[in-house]
């Protein structure tokens, strides 16, 4: 008891500096709470089916490894055995693990101060409390922040287990830590093994090092294998497949592929705080080569942003904004930074001594200020100079940025949820429908499958992408390839005939209006629909032709809606406005979601006795 007691004064200053960081990110949180990304549904809906039963799938009986995060729909589960709102659970979670982060950045960075608390690692806690990346994603209810607070937990123990002779803590215990919270992160993405190869290269480097096989570092690697190698083999059994099935659509490759990703590496060194972010952590490198402890420790963390910066370039885009992708590793590039400004600190400060050493007399006064302009305000000047500007920037944007964002739960969600109800409303278990989003529509039909144009939770999409090597989010590239259209268009063939084949009872579409045409698009429906009222808007041939061009040119719907089965085969319903409560922002209210079911569909749901 005494042993906790005092543990917990030792901790007791460092919750106190952090509380305000804590206030700073839970203010931004509320404001952005109504953020929810239509992903997030895809391993709430998993979770359900395994809760209920029906095993770790996303349609009944189909065992297709559509997720990338098995730890967070594991976690996600006990909502549905406690009966509490799932949405509020999974927000909550990444909420919480996005303060957990920086406690995270903070103890990186006060390692890598030798143990000391100072301004510049507090810095770093505050620049990644402030991220808009963090912001958002410790609101959405995906597992991004998590992964962050695991990969950068475990390396953080992985660091002083490479430092463990100047570390009291034992390096058995380290080593258990380390190796837990890296399992963990790669059983809830698969990118997480990045960061245990990269730890496992400095083990090795240890081991050269001192010449010897370290004890710490071979239980280190055996607990994480005895992890993983039968997760990795319940994978295999039970979905059939070494890889999810998001390797097969993310196939893309060729020199196009590296140019996208270089520009979207790019954007994000140019995102808020990031351009002086990446700079300092890039000078912090620089300054600690050749000079000071802890040179590994450093290389480690360069090293792991570096990986991730190629893994990003690999992929070339991400349709979940704001740089999600690099959040394993971002607890630690953000400490690194703060330890370039306190490297450069520290050449002012030794150029102060070495001036006070030249100043001439006895004169306690000159020395004084020479220590103080050089060791004290100088750093200081430099750091508000640095990180001002750059927090007033992110501070802007977020701002500018929060209506829009909180408000997505109540119009986009809602609207594909509101169609998925009306699918589940008028459908029996088993029933067939297609659509090109997989979240929050097939959420609110549980008993319908889902057939994904995109690929996610498609495996005949996945590989037919995979054999072409075209990502859906690169089509444009593709096409511009030596006969790169006319392999989209045989693709688009095999998955129509594939979709066909299994007799849809609904299909459903979104359509998109450009920019200058909404004003003037929304007006015509209104007039339209202009005394029309609750039945009479279902199937109304006229508001079908108003929205017929416009899922026609939708790309993500591979032409369905221009063959001629859909035509025979299929009537018009009714549509929704995919944002209605997003007012202020006019260019939302491009989206609308159109549905349609089969002619041979009754549109009444029938009892599961048949």
């Amino acid at each position: 008891m005494k042993n906790l007691l005092s543990r917990l004064k030792l901790l007791l200053p460092h919750v106190v500096v952090l509380l305000p960081l804590f206030a700073l990110l839970g203010y931004w949180q509320w404001q952005y709470s109504g953020y929810v990304k239509d992903d997030t549904f895809i391993s709430m809906r998993y979770a359900r089916n395994l809760a209920m039963g029906h095993g770790l799938v996303f349609n009944y009986g189909d065992r297709l490894e559509g997720y990338t995060n098995f730890l967070w729909v594991v976690l996600t589960v006990p909502a549905f055995w406690l009966k509490v709102d799932v949405l509020t659970w999974v927000k909550g979670m990444s909420c919480i693990a996005g303060h957990l982060g920086i406690i995270v950045t903070y103890a990186v960075g006060r390692f890598l101060a030798g143990g000391r608390t100072d301004l510049y690692g507090w810095l770093a806690a505050l620049a990644y409390a402030m991220s808009p990346t963090i912001v958002l994603w410790s609101v959405a209810g995906m597992e991004s922040t998590f992964i962050a607070v695991l990969c950068g937990a475990g390396s953080y123990f992985g660091l002083r287990l490479l430092y463990r002779d100047d570390d009291p803590s034992s390096g058995t215990q380290l080593a258990v830590w380390s190796a837990l919270f890296l399992a963990a992160g790669a059983l809830c993405r698969p990118d997480a093994h990045a960061v245990i190869i990269v730890a496992g290269a400095f083990a090795v480097a240890d081991a050269v090092r001192r010449s010897e096989i370290p004890r710490a570092w071979v239980l280190w690697g055996g607990l994480i294998l005895a992890i993983l190698i039968p997760y990795h083999s319940f994978r295999v059994l039970y979905f059939g497949d070494l890889f999810p099935n998001t390797a097969y659509v993310k196939a893309s490759t060729g020199p196009e592929v590296i140019e996208r990703g270089l520009g979207f590496v790019r954007k994000m060194a140019q995102f808020g705080m990031n351009p002086v972010l990446f700079s300092l952590a890039g000078v912090g490198l620089v300054l600690t080569l050749f000079r000071g402890p802890k040179r590994l420790a450093r290389l480690w963390i360069a090293l792991l942003g570096l990986v991730f910066a190629a893994y990003m370039v690999r992929i070339a885009r991400d349709e979940l904004k704001w740089f999600r992708l690099f959040l394993p590793v971002f607890p630690m590039v953000v400490a690194l930074a703060g330890d370039g400004l306190r490297q450069l600190a520290r050449l002012f400060d030794d150029g102060g001594a070495v001036l006070e050493a030249r100043l001439p007399g006895t004169d306690p006064l000159p020395q004084l200020v020479a220590r103080n302009m050089l060791g004290v305000v100088v750093p200081a000047a430099l750091s508000i100079a640095l990180l001002w500007p750059s927090a007033q920037h992110t501070w802007n944007y977020l701002d500018s940025k929060q209506e829009w964002h909180s408000a997505y739960t109540k119009s986009s969600e809602a609207s594909f949820q509101a169609m998925g109800r009306y699918i589940a409303e008028r459908s029996d278990v088993g029933d067939v429908a297609v659509f090109q989003d997989m979240g929050a529509t097939p959420w609110a039909s549980p008993d319908v499958i889902w057939l994904d144009t995109i690929g996610i939770l498609s495996r005949e999409v996945g590989r037919e992408l995979s054999r072409i090597q075209m990502s859906p989010l690169l089509r444009t590239e593709k096409s511009r390839q030596p006969g790169g259209r006319a392999q989209i268009k045989e693709f688009e063939k095999n998955i129509r005939n594939h979709i066909f084949e299994q007799e849809p009872d609904w299909m459903a579409f979104v359509a998109y209006v450009s920019k200058g045409q909404r004003k003037k698009f929304r007006q015509k429906y209104n007039k339209l629909k202009k005394g029309l009222k609750g039945e009479q808007l279902l199937g109304d041939p006229d508001i079908e032709k108003h929205f017929l061009k416009r899922i026609q040119r939708n790309r993500n719907a591979l032409g369905l809606a221009r063959d001629s089965r859909f035509k025979e085969n299929y009537e018009f319903v009714r549509v929704w406005k995919r944002d209605p409560n997003l007012r202020t922002w006019g260019f939302r209210r491009g989206y609308w979601l159109v549905l349609y079911r089969s002619k041979d569909h009754s549109g009444v749901k029938r009892s599961k006795d048949g």
